[in-house]
């Protein structure tokens, strides 16, 4: 499946491998620090915060995972996914779906299992 071996599917296979090993406790998807693009800018060095908000660190998280903005915005702020009152998103569920980005270079949170 996995069609070429560049440094950002490098970065996204290192990314998945970090959410797997996470405690849910550590993870926490409506929190730009502790969601999935927040582990992936703590994992390749790129520390907060980020002038310009949510829409700049979103725009470093595709370059470092070489995604379109649409892909970003799929990946890191997945609609219907969403909650409020709990963590909505386990860490093992989204390493699921960074490992199909990886070999796929699809986003697809049908991967991760039911909410």
């Amino acid at each position: 499946m996995l069609q070429r071996l560049d440094t950002e599917h490098l970065n996204r296979l290192a990314l998945a491998d970090a959410l797997a090993s996470m405690e849910p406790r550590d993870f926490d998807m409506r929190r730009p620090d502790r969601c999935i693009c927040g582990h992936a800018l703590r994992l390749f060095g790129k520390r907060l915060p980020y002038f310009g908000g949510w829409e700049r660190q979103l725009n470093v998280g595709a370059t470092l995972l070489g995604l379109s903005h649409e892909q970003a915005r799929e990946l890191f702020a997945p609609a219907g996914r969403a909650r409020h009152s709990d963590l909505y998103t386990d860490p093992h569920d989204a390493a699921r779906v960074v490992r199909y980005l990886a070999a796929t270079d699809i986003v697809d949170w049908s991967v991760a299992g039911k909410l």
